[in-house]
């Protein structure tokens, strides 16, 4: 037994050195388990990932509606922005060479419109309005002159306003000297066309109680007010003369020189303050597509201003930067004094705070003509320059942080102002191409929210809403932050993003991608969450949970119920195709995508809760193709070589190789997944010397192509020349193998071994027996 033993210790020992051989460790290679940590993540979560690459997909877009100003509601009307034209009016006191009716004053108003899009007017009332009740016995009599209405209609008119009361009834009456209205009397409104002749005084003179009784059938229980209006769409001046005017119930309440009505004096009367015209119009002087915006302003001794302005509504931090660029361009600048100058306006809030910055454009002087307290100011680059195109790009974020401290910056509205005073003044701004780009959605991973527990900003159609069920949550799919929406009894929410009417259509590749976790869901009847998307006329529900029967659906309504609707206690990834999803259920073409919700409803003593996380829309990029390889590497004339590749997309539709030989023609060759993501194809045999280049192609069914080479150089190689068994020659050459090399540890660890075993070797074999005595 102590034989077998000796004789079992060098084999135990081989064994040992075998397993430490690094022959063994190679092998254990082949079944080693791979694993992933995750921060913050369920045990229980599905293990597929978010499909977006933030490196390569275009997970922000420009938050400038019609940003490219190609989109007009009128030649004068940019679509989807705010605008604002100062129009031509003027009101004076009028004197001799112009027409009086008595004395030696009369009130003229003078109106020229820019265009038929917007009207000019002014406006003339008593100030402060005689008001009385129970008008019995009330006379308004005056002159006027009218000496120019442009095309007299119901747009271009001079007439008198009188707002009357029947009991608790607002009643108006309407007399038109000059134009008509195309409105018929009812029971609220009455018209009287007068259609007086030009170029003279003509006399207005009635009762207005018996006008009120004839048109109504009953006579009025209060006078209220009187407005004067002289209004034009023409680009031409109309001019009016009102003179001597009376109105009496009983007792004079205005006339000769009783509040000024006879205009000889001053007071008693308000009038629309004089102004002079401003323009906002398209223009083919641009930089890219059909349509730029021109914004112009001319001073003939008053105020004239125009501006546009727009809100973006983003939330920017550190992680979402915005990038603001537009070129723009003074094109003319003359008579430029202090009252003269062009600015932007940006409005901005954090959850406590609210910040100002102008940038100033153009202006005369050392300092700037607007400035209010605490507001920052920024000369643009290429300040007061003219007659060239300029390009403006910054960030909002990086300008306002590094003169103010905050963590988050919402962008909420942006105006473009300019104005002149100066009698010849004018000046010409014009831009094109203007977006702001940032995240397409606010919320993304969420690790730039505030503090565990306080509400998600991120929703909101004007600004951010924030709402107490949609909080900040440690547990989250991946990082630190999450979105955990609570819901109980009976109770709902409903927030919105806008898209800025984001363009569809079938080039391209916009997807919804967003992980959640749905943590409880009771289940009653009126339970529901639901992902809203808004293509406009057209709407998409994505149901993530329901205990609903059935669903309500209105015309252009879908509902579509994910696959893992109501599945709780597990993470769950989910990409929405919106082209695709909305092609397939309306059976035609989206054109844009107006806005995303998120909708949840809860039962009487229900409940749910859901947390969400990486919540992205995103455009995804050309095919991504990586890890080429081929096997062998020097092929002989006898051998194919096998390339292989890694191709990612989510609407991928083909793979294919290409090859030439000695730089002939290409060669394509279709290559074939073998493995999810893993494609190959075969390159033939060639003869020896040749020179083979190859690259790979893919692309995916929004028409996206992208191609793989070798840095700047197709893959290659060159083929060599077949090893043939000599019969010639005795001799051969043998390529020893390559030698192996152990470190110092390995090689003591082998001496030691091999001394175990000779001693073993001694004892149990060569030693000579021993016999007993």
């Amino acid at each position: 037994m102590a034989i077998i033993m000796r004789r079992m210790i060098p084999v135990t020992l081989l064994m040992v050195f075998l397993l430490a051989s690094p022959l063994a460790i190679a092998s254990s290679e082949l079944i080693r388990n791979t694993t992933t940590e995750t921060e913050s993540i369920d045990t229980g979560r599905n293990t597929s990932l978010s499909t977006i690459n933030k490196a390569t997909d275009d997970w922000k877009m420009s938050h400038v509606e019609n940003g490219r100003f190609e989109n007009w509601n009128n030649p004068h009307d940019p679509d989807s922005f705010n605008d604002y034209q100062s129009r031509e009016h003027f009101t004076w006191y009028a004197s001799n060479p112009w027409p009086v009716s008595e004395g030696s004053k009369s009130f003229g108003l003078q109106v020229k419109a820019v265009d038929e899009y917007h009207h000019s007017e002014a406006q003339l009332n008593p100030n402060p309005q005689s008001q009385w009740d129970n008008p019995t016995n009330l006379t308004i009599s005056f002159d006027y002159y009218l000496d120019s209405i442009v095309n007299p209609s119901n747009v271009n008119f001079f007439h008198l306003e009188l707002k009357m009361k029947e009991n608790f009834a607002t009643k108006y009456l309407h007399y038109y000297m000059k134009g008509a209205s195309i409105s018929s009397n009812s029971s609220y409104y009455a018209y009287f066309n007068l259609d007086s002749p030009l170029d003279q005084w003509n006399s207005f003179n009635r009762n207005i109680t018996e006008d009120f009784f004839d048109v109504f059938g009953a006579y009025p229980s209060a006078f209220t007010t009187m407005y004067f209006y002289l209004q034009t769409e023409e680009s031409a001046y109309s001019r009016v003369f009102v003179d001597d005017f009376y109105m009496v119930n009983n007792t004079v309440r205005i006339g000769g020189s009783v509040n000024n009505g006879n205009f000889e004096g001053s007071g008693t009367w308000y009038s629309t303050q004089d102004s002079d015209p401003g323009d906002i119009s398209q223009t083919t002087d641009r930089q890219e597509g059909n349509w730029a915006l021109n914004m112009t302003t001319l001073s003939h001794g008053n105020n004239s201003n125009a501006e546009f302005s727009f809100d973006p509504n983003i939330r920017t931090t550190s992680q979402n930067q915005d990038r603001f660029e537009f070129p723009w361009k003074i094109d003319d600048w003359q008579v430029p004094d202090e009252d003269s100058y062009l600015s932007m306006q940006v409005e901005m809030s954090n959850n406590t705070h609210e910040f100002h910055i102008f940038y100033w454009f153009c202006y005369v002087g050392t300092v700037a003509p607007v400035q209010y307290e605490g507001y920052n100011e920024i000369l643009v680059d290429d300040f007061n320059s003219t007659g060239t195109w300029n390009y403006f790009n910054r960030s909002i974020w990086e300008d306002v942080t590094a003169l103010n401290v905050t963590t988050e910056l919402v962008i909420e509205g942006i105006e473009f102002h300019m104005e002149c005073r100066e009698p010849g003044s004018r000046l010409v701004f014009l831009t094109d191409n203007m977006s702001i780009t940032a995240s397409a959605l606010n919320d993304r991973d969420y690790e730039d929210q505030l503090a565990v527990d306080t509400p998600i900003r991120s929703w909101g159609t004007n600004g951010i809403d924030e709402d107490s069920n949609l909080l900040v949550t440690d547990f989250a799919y991946s990082g630190n932050k999450a979105a955990n929406l609570t819901l109980t009894d009976n109770s709902n929410i409903w927030m919105d993003q806008e898209l800025k009417e984001r363009t569809l259509n079938s080039t391209t590749e916009l997807y919804l991608d967003f992980n959640w976790y749905l943590d409880d869901f009771s289940a009653l009847e009126d339970d529901e969450i639901l992902i809203y998307v808004s293509f406009y006329d057209y709407n998409i529900y994505y149901v993530l949970a329901t205990g609903r029967s059935s669903t309500y659906a209105g015309e252009g309504d879908a509902y579509i119920m994910l696959p893992e609707a109501n599945q709780t206690g597990t993470w769950i990834n989910t990409q929405i195709n919106l082209y695709q999803d909305f092609y397939d259920t309306y059976e035609e073409a989206p054109i844009y995508i107006d806005y995303i919700a998120i909708g949840a409803d809860t039962d009487a003593g229900g409940r749910l809760e859901i947390i969400f996380d990486d919540l992205y829309i995103y455009e995804g990029s050309p095919p991504v193709i990586s890890d080429v390889k081929q096997t062998p590497l020097s092929p002989n004339t006898e051998e194919t070589v096998d390339v292989y590749a890694v191709v990612q997309d989510p609407s991928l539709d083909m793979v294919w190789l290409e090859y030439r030989v000695d730089g002939g023609t290409w060669s394509e060759v279709i290559m074939t997944e073998t493995v999810s993501s893993n494609y190959t194809a075969t390159i033939p045999t060639q003869l020896v010397d040749s020179e083979v280049e190859y690259r790979i192609t893919a692309n995916d069914t929004f028409g996206k192509l992208s191609t793989s080479i070798n840095g700047t150089d197709y893959y290659n190689y060159t083929v060599v020349e077949t090893d043939v068994p000599s019969t010639t020659t005795t001799t051969s050459t043998t390529t020893p193998p390559d030698p192996i090399i152990l470190d110092p540890t390995a090689i003591m660890l082998i001496g030691a071994l091999l001394a175990i075993a000779v001693i073993a070797v001694y004892f149990v074999v060569i030693r000579p027996k021993q016999t007993s005595s």
